[in-house]
């Protein structure tokens, strides 16, 4: 029986978890958080934001595998959102949190502490005789590909991404943009990060980390670069955020 911690770092909504308290979901559910999705796709999404889409989809994703193992014969409890993810409290969308966390590169340990997890299905699972594991392994496994298809369905994912792909390719052709993407990369340019947008440094420094030992000396003088660069990076970003955000807005993308 596989573990099902798992470590998230993007996603964004602001949507009542109570939304999804049953297996039914509205048109209206679906279009608002289609447009929290699209969202955090495009500007990215703080730590709470987050954790409640997450939240929302692990509900819906564990109520459809329980729903799948029951047809197969097994008993599954459907677990608390909390028990299966972890967000880093990586938070790229404010100056504060890139004075405390930066790109999330040096400050975020190899292995985030994992809280214990109290599932039921771990103590029903070890009671199985040996092949009887094997059918609900193969089980689970299928269920939850399942699942992560059905729910993503449900919730408008896949018209979501479409959408932010449509808007990317509006940024990327809009004037405005290229100005202020220049303007941005200048400004960073007078502090010595030479790089044409915010992505290809984030990429060059996670390179050049990857090169170091965690806890020399050389690492912690990365990490204060890095903190020094994300912060950087928001305030030479203002007229970039601006002309990205009235880019978006023409494309019409967001359901209203």
């Amino acid at each position: 029986m596989r573990s099902r911690i798992s470590f998230a770092v993007i996603l964004c909504v602001v949507l009542s978890v109570s939304a999804c308290t049953d297996n039914t979901t509205d048109e209206g559910d679906v279009a608002s958080y289609q447009d929290r999705y699209f969202e955090q796709l495009i500007f990215g999404a703080s730590p709470d934001e987050l954790t409640q889409i997450l939240t929302i989809y692990e509900d819906h994703r564990q109520r459809s595998i329980a729903e799948c193992m029951r047809d197969d014969g097994f008993e599954y409890t459907p677990l608390q959102a909390d028990q299966v993810f972890q967000p880093t409290g990586v938070d790229l969308t404010s100056r504060t949190g890139r004075a405390e966390m930066g790109f999330g590169i040096s400050t975020v340990p190899d292995i985030l502490p994992v809280a214990e997890v109290d599932d039921p299905n771990i103590s029903r699972y070890e009671g199985l005789d040996e092949a009887t594991q094997a059918a609900y392994d193969v089980s689970l496994s299928d269920c939850e590909a399942t699942s992560d298809n059905t729910v993503e369905a449900e919730l408008g994912i896949p018209e979501a991404v479409a959408r932010a792909q449509q808007a990317q390719l509006a940024i990327a052709n809009d004037p405005a943009v290229v100005r202020a993407q220049h303007v941005w990369s200048s400004c960073m340019a007078e502090i010595g990060c030479d790089a044409p947008t915010e992505t290809d440094l984030i990429t060059t420094l996670g390179l050049e980390f990857g090169q170091l030992d965690r806890g020399s000396v050389e690492a912690e003088r990365f990490r204060q670069r890095e903190l020094e660069a994300a912060v950087a990076s928001w305030d030479c970003g203002e007229e970039l955020r601006t002309a990205i955000q009235a880019a978006v807005a023409a494309t019409n993308a967001p359901n209203t």
